[in-house]
């Protein structure tokens, strides 16, 4: 039993691993891209708008297989109280660390950022939009229970929901990315033990459904789709949400199954396996420092005249994924680990909190 614990975490470790290494080299290739390193037509650029309609989702949904766990344990409103704190509490370190790095760097940027900008921490600036969304994503579903009340309602209701608002952003604290709400609630109604056991017990199922997903997702390289985690463009609410939500709706699930695949292959090279789960269990860590890491590490190679897409690419990926890892191992013995979770004291009803986990 503690075998089988202990592959399946490392099974979803892994699945989330590769979604955020996802993260980091969208990251990568927009700063790149914005910087004329990249041009828009370039196959880097349409491999990054393919990957990009899946790979948040990725993470709601890992997000939402330890809902229900949660809530089972801690009951629905200390549960949601514990979400709600441990939002408030990240997003607040972590708007003064950014926009404090914004403002040191802003005239080497690409969009200068004011002391004005600065202070309206409402707006969620990059990518903490998705720090509030834990906190959206725990109160609805907590409140829903898909995975027990009533689910041939509650989880049609959810997905419509979400589709409802695929591409609709509100640049307000808590409201971009509501579209994911489908993707958590799917992975609230699975449940970690379950999707565990699936990626453990039924591999050769699994990989297979990844390698079918994959050949379905080929087709929409190069498509003009719509990511659940962002909003739709002037121009592609004028075509009409029929262009762009089916096929980008479908991007997004198919993209789950590809990378449930991926997941249980890597899993079967010890190296590999090890090295992706390593980046999975430190998830949170990498999505919060990434931005800074590589955005200050372009600035300074550019600055010494380093303009070769070949070699700021993988430099600013890998720099990326290792140093908040290299982070957080040095924060972790110092009073400077709150960076990346609260203090215990914080949370009600626990001794510890683990925000890589939930």
């Amino acid at each position: 039993m503690g075998a089988a614990r202990s592959q399946r975490n490392v099974e979803i470790d892994i699945y989330r691993g590769v979604a955020v290494i996802g993260v980091v080299f969208s990251h990568v290739i927009g700063g790149l891209r914005g910087a004329d390193v990249i041009a828009r037509e370039s196959g880097l650029w349409e491999l990054n708008q393919w990957f990009y309609g899946f790979r948040m989702p990725a993470i709601a949904l890992v997000l939402g297989l330890f809902i229900s766990y949660g809530v089972e344990k801690y009951g629905t409103g200390r549960y949601i109280a514990r979400r709600a704190i441990f939002a408030a509490y990240i997003y607040a370190v972590w708007y003064v660390i950014q926009m404090g790095a914004e403002l040191a760097t802003s005239r080497w940027k690409n969009n200068p950022v004011t002391f004005e900008q600065a202070l309206q921490f409402w707006t969620q600036p990059a990518h903490l939009w998705f720090i509030p969304y834990i906190a959206v994503s725990a109160a609805v579903i907590a409140l829903a229970r898909p995975w027990a009340w009533k689910p041939w309602l509650t989880v049609p209701l959810l997905l419509v929901g979400s589709l409802a608002v695929w591409g609709w952003s509100a640049d307000f604290l808590g409201l971009r990315g509501l579209a994911l709400i489908g993707f958590s609630t799917v992975g609230a109604v699975i449940g970690v033990r379950r999707f565990g056991v699936l990626l453990v017990h039924r591999r050769g199922a699994v990989i297979i459904a990844g390698l079918v997903a994959l050949a379905l997702a080929i087709p929409f390289f190069g498509a003009d789709l719509v990511a659940a985690s962002v909003p739709a463009t002037p121009e592609q609410w004028a075509q009409g949400r029929l262009a762009w939500l089916p096929p980008s709706a479908v991007l997004g699930w198919l993209g789950q199954f590809l990378l449930a695949g991926a997941a249980a292959a890597v899993a079967l090279v010890p190296r590999v396996r090890e090295a992706l789960a390593l980046v999975g269990r430190n998830t949170l860590q990498i999505y919060l420092a990434h931005i800074i890491v590589i955005a200050g590490l372009r600035i300074v190679l550019m600055a010494l005249g380093v303009t070769s897409a070949a070699v700021l690419l993988p430099t600013l990926l890998v720099a990326g994924v290792i140093v908040p890892l290299i982070a957080e191992r040095v924060l972790r013995p110092t009073p400077l680990r709150y960076v990346f979770e609260p203090p215990p004291s914080l949370i009600p009803g626990a001794r510890t909190l683990e925000p890589t986990r939930a």
